[in-house]
């Protein structure tokens, strides 16, 4: 959103860039399920 950062700089603000968000499995043939399912809805 180039528009808002430039507006908010121009307030002394700064750019922050946070590493992508992972997700954790803590039970694996769950999360494969889900990740199943949600590739079945994407399409």
């Amino acid at each position: 959103m180039p528009g808002v950062t430039k507006f908010k700089k121009g307030f002394g603000g700064k750019e922050v860039v946070y590493p992508p968000a992972r997700d954790i499995a803590l039970k694996k043939i769950n999360y494969n399920g889900y990740r199943l399912a949600a590739k079945i809805l994407r399409k």
